[in-house]
């Protein structure tokens, strides 16, 4: 049966190495981080799809230019990155996971070796990324687990994952020389708008805002906060699965559809597509 996961990562924001950089490298720090992102894209208005240009958080571990932001906010970002990927640099510490960019969302093994039930979840699970901002959990990816998924371990990277793509680079490429090859990870699709009707009616998204150039004002927003009996705002770190307890599709609709209610009120918009970041040649 699908498996409801909260699961905390920083929420510390990238930033540059100095003041007046214009581009924030890739990240070789000890942890992750969050970063403001402006993509192409696609949201949901009204159960209709619409396109324009959107602004959300997530991962993006790879390079971005930086636009810097006016606002001294608590907890809104500080910066607005644009992602790109120049994979000549020799220092990768870091990969994207989740990844968001593209046809659909994509996670690949990030704590599975730590928690086994990460390895197993089952169509229809729901994996809620986010983080813990003020002793609340704040989320900035909801991701719904497809019937579209693959085992690997690492020795088996390069046969799972051979096409040369953004995503090979940006989450693949740095677990190559990964010598953790005694267990079998599971890479996971995220379930797409388009696909909805086979999952009753749900689907991953990230919240977001459409992007409106001349007003800075109109587009920033915090991380939403989410209110659920399944969420603990206690959890700092690690993976909150309501005590490895199960739930029929009927219930993991159940909360989706609350969630989508509280990121509404919270005038956020369901972003289900970003244009995956240009290569630097």
């Amino acid at each position: 049966m699908p498996s409801i996961i909260q699961f905390i990562h920083t929420a510390k924001e990238a930033t540059p190495d100095t003041i007046n950089s214009s581009i924030i490298p890739w990240n070789n720090h000890i942890s992750h981080r969050r970063k403001f992102i402006l993509s192409n894209g696609q949201y949901i208005n009204n159960d209709e799809i619409k396109e324009g240009e959107l602004v959300f958080w997530g991962e993006w571990e790879a390079q971005s230019k930086i636009i810097k932001l006016r606002n001294n906010l608590p907890n809104q970002p500080k910066y607005l990155n644009q992602a790109f990927l120049d994979n000549s640099v020799e220092n990768k510490t870091h990969n994207t996971d989740p990844y968001v960019f593209g046809t659909n969302f994509k996670y690949l093994i990030c704590r599975q070796r730590t928690y086994k039930i990460l390895r197993n979840l089952e169509p229809y699970s729901m994996i809620l990324f986010g983080s813990n901002i003020n002793s609340q959990f704040c989320l900035d990816t909801l991701f719904i687990v497809s019937d579209n998924s693959k085992i690997f371990s690492t020795n088996s990277l390069r046969n799972v994952f051979n096409i040369k793509s953004q995503y090979y680079y940006a989450s693949v490429q740095q677990l190559l020389n990964d010598k953790n090859n005694d267990i079998n990870y599971q890479f996971y699709n995220g379930v797409q708008y388009r696909s909805k009707g086979k999952y009753g009616e749900i689907y991953s998204f990230s919240p977001s805002k459409v992007y409106n150039a001349n007003n800075e004002l109109d587009f920033i927003f915090k991380q939403p906060k989410l209110s659920l009996d399944i969420i603990s705002d206690n959890l700092a770190h690690g993976i909150n699965t309501s005590n490895n307890r199960n739930f029929s599709i009927k219930e993991i609709v159940y909360y989706w559809n609350k969630i989508v209610k509280q990121i509404e009120n919270q005038g956020l918009l369901r972003g289900v597509y970003f244009e995956n970041p240009r290569i630097q040649e």
